[in-house]
């Protein structure tokens, strides 16, 4: 089934709608974005009450896209889901707690990826910023903040989750460096509800 399919805006909200979670208070969908990432900053310029605190942007497809280094990512359409989160921290939050936020987001992503994944022994971390299953890249992370002094004022978690294997081909320098979730999970498990756990679980982390 091809990712088009099985989200569209309305089954977003649906999916996170729920007064226990941290994040999916509001939604917003795009098919086609320049970043997630990108989209949240000009959001967060104009939102001066803070009520965007756990919003998630979700797009289909980016074109600006990029990792820690500014390398960019391949981003075909039907490919991935582009997630970015809206976190307004609290108080007890310091801006020395973005230190290893990246890592603790990873080891989190890790134990979920985990127990959707036939081949548990092959997750893990290439530090800082990405999940590999069998040494191919599956999940890019990107956090981005700003600060005052020791007070961090926001927070935006970007993920590109690699979910399906693109209809397009695949360049050849990056056949054997990425991956896709859906050819790893295990018979019963939904590829959606893992998308969906891997959100949540963000909340988990910064309160």
């Amino acid at each position: 089934m091809k990712l088009e399919q099985l989200v569209d805006e309305e089954s977003l909200v649906q999916l996170f709608l729920s007064p226990n979670n941290l994040l999916g208070s509001k939604v917003y969908f795009y098919k086609e974005i320049d970043s997630t990432n990108l989209e949240a900053q000009r959001l967060i310029k104009t939102d001066m009450e803070r009520k965007l605190q756990g919003a998630l942007l979700i797009a289909l497809k980016q074109h600006k896209g990029k990792g820690t280094k500014g390398t960019s990512w391949f981003s075909p359409k039907g490919m991935s889901l582009y997630t970015s989160a809206i976190l307004y921290p609290l108080d007890e939050f310091k801006s020395k707690d973005l230190c290893d936020l990246t890592i603790k987001i990873g080891n989190e992503i890790v134990v979920l990826v985990k127990d959707f994944c036939d081949d548990s022994m092959g997750v893990e971390i290439k530090p800082p910023n990405d999940i590999l299953i069998r040494g191919k890249k599956v999940i890019g992370i990107l956090c981005e903040s700003s600060t005052l002094k020791d007070k961090v004022n926001y927070i935006i978690i970007g993920l590109g989750i690699n979910l399906f294997k693109p209809e397009i081909p695949i360049p050849k320098e990056l056949e054997n460096k990425i991956g896709f979730l859906s050819d790893y999970l295990k018979d019963g498990a939904g590829i959606i509800d893992l998308y969906k756990e891997i959100v949540l679980g963000l909340g988990k982390i910064i309160k």
